[in-house]
């Protein structure tokens, strides 16, 4: 079979998948009911809003429903005031560790400009004493930036 193309069902298979479908019809007891409606609230809506899916930075639904699933069957939340404290210590977790990679990026990139400041002169500067040099090509030529300035 081609690749896109559809297979055709036959009359037995269309009648089998609906005899198959009526039998899955969802809780029925008032328990299952109650967990249900919540199916909603515990995989989707916090994700939604905890999870960030930017252009550059798109953190894994799954990790975080992973997450979630760990913290709920581990503290077996009872009623809704626990679900809810439940979703609030994962939203904090969540938050907590994406705080964690946040900071310790921004003093990788603080100790990083700081080494970049200290070891390289300022672009304006360099050129003004370049200009103000007798052979102004001479001292160009002793640094890897005026080097690549002269062959430019």
């Amino acid at each position: 079979m081609k690749k896109g193309t559809k297979k055709t069902m036959s009359a037995k298979q269309v009648e089998a998948n609906r005899r198959n479908g009526g039998k899955s019809t969802g809780p029925k007891t008032p328990e299952g009911l109650a967990v249900s409606k919540m199916n909603a609230l515990r995989h989707g809506i916090l994700s939604k809003e905890v999870v960030v899916q930017g252009r550059v930075i798109r953190e894994s639904r799954r990790e975080f429903a992973a997450l979630h699933q760990r913290f709920w069957d581990h503290l077996m939340p009872v009623g809704p005031v626990e679900e809810m404290l439940v979703d609030q210590i994962v939203t904090a977790q969540w938050r907590l560790r994406r705080a964690l990679t946040a900071e310790s990026g921004e003093i990788a990139l603080s100790v990083d400009g700081g080494h970049w400041k200290r070891t390289r002169r300022d672009l304006v500067m360099q050129w003004l004493q370049w200009g103000a040099a007798l052979d102004p090509a001479g001292s160009m030529q002793k640094s890897a930036m005026g080097n690549t300035t002269l062959r430019s």
